[in-house]
């Protein structure tokens, strides 16, 4: 007997969609990327107000305020010189809403007083920083050493000023949980403390990416 063709079109549009999902399945590759773990929140604000573990502010007066924040910056990656083999953050401070001209407020902070505490040992920070730029690609680059104690609001840091602080020993592995204890900043010549940072864990995760 023969069908009309009529009645093969259905069965052909499903075979039709089969191969494709089969062949869009085959394109398809898998993704994957490890745990990590990295600063994610402050667990003592210690007077500051937090809006996340990268921005903190401080009332100074009616117009102004004082301004901090924490900012993990992938120490796994790979950094020739002196920051080759250690656990570093960015830290940036700075005041805002001075007027045009005026002279910046001393924000004097000494590293020394720094501590990162993980796997219940308390690692001292290195006693000096490193003023950070951006580079062309926008990431940022230990652009000059600072000793400590230094005014991270003199007038030729850029505003917001960025800070490389480092720990001797190497990054955290991607399952570590630790802390950073700023310690303090002399602000108006008195000394504050400064928030407490602490990382979390993202787990790995693996995903099918299709091909491009």
């Amino acid at each position: 007997m023969i069908f009309p063709p009529s009645r093969f079109r259905p069965i052909a549009a499903a075979l039709a969609a089969l191969a494709a999902l089969a062949l869009a399945g085959c394109l398809a590759t898998p993704e994957h990327k490890a745990a990590y773990a990295n600063l994610c929140s402050v667990t003592d604000a210690r007077g500051w107000k937090v809006a996340s573990v990268m921005s903190a502010s401080r009332p100074r007066n009616g117009t102004e305020y004082w301004e901090f924040g924490w900012l993990d910056d992938g120490s796994r990656d790979t950094v020739r010189g002196p920051l080759e083999h250690v656990y570093r953050v960015l830290l940036s401070a700075g005041t805002v809403g001075s007027g045009a001209g005026e002279a910046r407020l001393p924000m004097v902070y000494d590293p020394r007083g720094a501590t990162l505490r993980i796997a219940g040992r308390e690692v001292p920070a290195l006693p000096r920083l490193w003023v950070a730029q951006q580079d062309r690609t926008g990431l940022f680059v230990p652009a000059r050493e600072l000793p400590g104690p230094a005014n991270l609001n003199a007038p030729d840091i850029p505003f917001p000023g960025w800070f490389y602080l480092a720990f001797p020993g190497g990054p955290p592995g991607a399952h570590d949980r630790w802390q950073i204890d700023g310690g303090s900043m002399a602000l108006e010549e008195q000394p504050v403390p400064l928030p407490v940072g602490e990382s979390c864990v993202t787990p790995s995760r693996t995903w099918m990416a299709p091909a491009t």
